[in-house]
């Protein structure tokens, strides 16, 4: 496989920065040559494409000659943009040695710096004695090291391999000496999960390449910690429902509320993840799990859609919060829904509105094909679909068994199953059937109603 640098020598790309512009013509030796890639799609009209431009031009001059960063203009190149599936911009592909996966890591050009170098060298670091495995914990929060009785063995590549699938959220290093795992009381081939937090070491009751990175995952998150961005996608990706303590930093019977919070994780753990944040900076993602978003200390949970809110007039450092979530976890407590009122007149010109109180009646009609629209009033891509997404309501106007519609997410709760990250989320759930299924093709027109028309089991 060629090298990215030899690539680019050989293409003859000019460019008056260290910026590579990545087009039709040179994409193929780009995506494919040895080292780290890292691509940018954006369009020129996009704010936030403008405000990462000067960080990737850094990014580009601090990384030169160790990873390429490529800028791909995807209002020109479309092809290559929808062969990656990008909605939205900018969107960053990692390409490692051809392999390509969605950069996780920051914007900012220290960011993609730190991101580069963590990605860059051994995924696995070899540890020869005690000392330097007291040494390899001390120099980070969580580790992941694995026991083997010798590099060669296939337990040992199995580990290997996969610390390099996941090196961007994850630290790993290998033993190969009996006497040191004999010191964990660890048997080979064996897990040990190092943390400075809660129990301080997970051991695994044996190492099962299948199921190690489950292992690893588990371990590697605190009972109860602060969320934020450079972690909300982790907890996302664990899949575990998110219990949120809304607090104000500043206030007497914050730390009362955070005790009594790590208390009661204590007893759910493995069922959910707790976490905290300031009520008073996130206010509106409180309103999004059914509080009112003005009392604090408050909680609520989400679990895949469905919200639970507890009571706002009751102390959390009380045994009510405790049988509260006991009660969750044992699925007596009902979901919390949140809705706008319902509209006199839902439908207008083809399109449906669908509020929290009335969206379960019309989205699992049996007799008809939903296709919907999860939106928020400030989202500029929401906006800039408005016209095509009313259009296509006008197609199908004519439908009676065909139901377009929209609903706020900021506003109004859906059920469970329907998970919604981002906005504009679009599903579409077919008549005769609680299959909820997510499109993910483009937001025009065309490709929405062709995809109705493809899986709609009333037409």
């Amino acid at each position: 496989m060629r090298s990215i640098f030899a690539a680019l020598a050989m293409l003859g790309v000019a460019t008056a920065s260290d910026v590579v512009v990545g087009e039709a013509s040179n994409w193929k030796e780009l995506s494919t040559a040895e080292g780290i890639m890292l691509a940018e799609f954006y369009a020129p009209w996009c704010g936030h494409c403008k405000k990462l431009a000067p960080e990737w031009e850094t990014a580009a001059t601090e990384l030169k000659g160790q990873a390429t960063l490529v800028k791909v203009d995807a209002t020109i190149e479309s092809d290559l943009a929808q062969q990656y599936g990008i909605q939205g911009y900018p969107t960053i592909k990692a390409f490692m040695d051809g392999e390509m996966s969605d950069y996780e890591g920051g914007r900012t050009s220290a960011d993609i710096v730190s991101w580069v170098k963590k990605m860059s060298g051994p995924a696995v670091k070899d540890i020869e004695d005690a000392a330097g495995l007291a040494a390899f914990q001390a120099a980070h929060d969580v580790v992941s090291v694995g026991f083997f009785e010798s590099a060669d063995s296939d337990d040992a590549k199995a580990f290997a391999k996969l610390a390099k699938q996941k090196r961007a959220d994850h630290v790993f290093g290998a033993v190969y000496s009996a006497d040191i795992a004999k010191a964990e009381g660890v048997t080979a081939p064996g897990l040990v999960v190092y943390k400075t937090f809660d129990t301080k070491k997970d051991v695994a009751e044996k190492f099962d390449a299948a199921t190690a990175i489950e292992f690893i995952q588990a371990s590697s998150f605190r009972l109860f910690a602060e969320i934020g961005p450079d972690n909300y996608k982790s907890y996302v990706d664990r899949g575990l429902p998110l219990g949120w303590l809304f607090v104000d930093p500043a206030a007497d019977n914050t730390q009362e509320a955070k005790d009594a919070v790590a208390k009661v994780a204590e007893s759910v753990k493995g069922k959910i993840s707790m976490v905290w944040l300031s009520g008073v900076q996130y206010g509106q993602m409180a309103g999004r799990v059914g509080l009112s978003g003005k009392v604090w200390p408050s909680f609520g949970i989400d679990d895949n859609g469905e919200h639970f809110a507890f009571d706002e007039s009751k102390s959390i450092a009380s045994e009510d919060f405790a049988a509260w979530v006991a009660d969750w976890a044992a699925g007596k407590l009902e979901p919390t829904v949140k809705s706008e009122e319902a509209p006199e007149n839902p439908t207008t010109d083809g399109l449906t509105v669908l509020v929290g109180s009335t969206f379960k009646e019309i989205v699992f009609d049996e007799k008809k094909d939903v296709f919907i629209k999860f939106y928020a009033p400030w989202c500029g891509h929401c906006k800039s679909m408005i016209p095509d997404y009313e259009a296509l309501a006008k197609n199908f106007e004519g439908e009676e068994t065909v139901v377009i519609a929209k609903m706020d997410a900021t506003a109004n709760d859906a059920p469970k199953g329907f998970d919604v990250q981002g906005f504009p989320t679009l599903m579409f759930v077919p008549a005769g059937s609680t299959e909820i299924m997510k499109f993910e093709g483009g937001r025009n027109t065309k490709e929405m109603e062709d995809y109705i028309r493809k899986n709609a089991k009333s037409l």
